[in-house]
């Protein structure tokens, strides 16, 4: 069944399928973000902060942060309520099947916040089954995944779903077409970029309609994957580029069994402990290199170290 506008793959929409596919490839040889958990939650706190934001919520990326660290932020119960939901919904990301009318329900009450009255009125209605169509339209196309996931962003946004605020379901399911295509995907923001342009990225469907085809929202869509994966490898290099000689020293020394902290400082010439925790193990630690293995008693004398 037809459940998006026409579109035609033209050589500007391959090449930049192609260039994304090239840049993903480059950043997954290196398992960069396996080291980096760091980057990984500040990079899950933009795509929440740029989704919510998109809709409204007034709540600033270092409260939303906070908030996924478990902390306590002041602001709007409601607000607060919806960045805890999203990050529910956004860690299981990578286990959810896109396809599965269960699943996107599920993540639909969740991320809009629908109560259980105002989801089972919408269940005992036919407003879902234009959701089923596209999903199975998703299931039977042979288009790319990169496509893929921006019909599902257009047509999801623009549906008539019972909760107003459409836009995160539809980001939500786009990222989820792309996450299970590549797994790193999961953890570049796309949401920010869109957040950036936000101008444009409300303004798009007005030039589809005006085509009468997906292309423009796609290309712009599309542009946009590119631009995230683009600043996701810039943030590495820097991120890279940013650990001090002594971090690296430590991070040769270091082993994957845990060690304590005389051992590694034998290893690496030193007398001073001061100076090996404000030099080498709390930068490393901060940067998500080096984990304790009693990180609930940081200044036990059994404590040891290990690489992450």
């Amino acid at each position: 069944m037809d459940c998006a506008p026409p579109f035609n793959l033209t050589e500007e929409i391959l090449d930049l399928c192609i260039g994304i596919a090239e840049k993903l490839g480059r950043i997954a040889d290196k398992k960069i973000l396996e080291k980096l958990p760091k980057l990984k939650e500040a990079s899950l706190a933009q795509a929440i902060y740029s989704t919510l934001a998109l809709e409204g919520n007034c709540l600033s990326y270092e409260q939303v942060f906070a908030i996924g660290n478990g902390e306590h932020v002041l602001g709007a119960a409601k607000e607060i309520r919806e960045v805890k939901d999203a990050y529910k919904v956004y860690k299981e990301l990578p286990a959810l099947a896109w396809d599965n009318i269960a699943d996107f329900l599920k993540s639909y009450k969740k991320i809009t916040g629908l109560s259980n009255k105002q989801y089972e009125q919408a269940l005992a209605t036919n407003m879902f089954d234009s959701v089923t169509q596209l999903l199975l339209w998703g299931k039977d196309s042979g288009a790319h995944p990169l496509i893929k996931s921006s019909v599902f962003h257009y047509r999801l946004k623009y549906m008539q779903l019972p909760a107003k605020e459409s836009g995160k379901i539809a980001r939500l399911w786009a990222a989820a077409v792309l996450t299970a295509w590549r797994p790193i995907l999961a953890f570049i923001p796309i949401e920010s970029i869109l957040l950036n342009q936000k101008a444009e990225y409300c303004k798009i469907k007005d030039l589809a309609v005006a085509e009468g085809s997906l292309n423009p929202f796609i290309m712009f869509m599309l542009q946009a994957i590119l631009n995230a994966v683009e600043q996701l490898a810039t943030d590495i290099d820097n991120h890279l580029l940013n650990t001090s000689d002594r971090v690296r020293r430590l991070m040769f020394a270091i082993q994957e069994h845990p060690m304590s902290a005389n051992e590694l400082m034998v290893l690496l010439g030193l007398k001073s402990k001061a100076a090996f925790f404000d030099n080498y193990l709390h930068p490393a630690m901060q940067a998500g290199l080096v984990a304790m293995t009693l990180p609930g008693k940081p200044t036990s004398g059994n404590q040891m170290y290990y690489k992450k």
